[in-house]
């Protein structure tokens, strides 16, 4: 099992890789909530989000399910 500091590391990782490539993201929250947007800017404890309906907010690596960021694909009604 990978240890809380070793997840928070893979997630800063992933968080800089979406970042710099401009790529957006779906994340779901240890609280049940999840969001979709893009990532600003990264720091050592928490990255900006620019969600697409409630702005820019800050999301600190802490508050992040494993496994909780990844790409966002929008998925039709259909």
């Amino acid at each position: 099992m990978i240890e809380k500091k070793q997840m928070i590391e893979i997630l800063k990782k992933r968080a800089d890789y979406f970042c710099k490539n401009k790529i957006s993201v779906h994340i779901s929250l240890k609280t049940e909530r999840w969001l979709n947007g893009y990532i600003t800017e990264t720091s050592d404890e928490f990255f900006m989000l620019k969600e697409f309906e409630e702005g820019e907010k800050p999301i600190f690596y802490i508050e992040i399910l494993p496994n909780g960021l990844e790409p966002y694909t929008e998925r039709s009604s259909k």
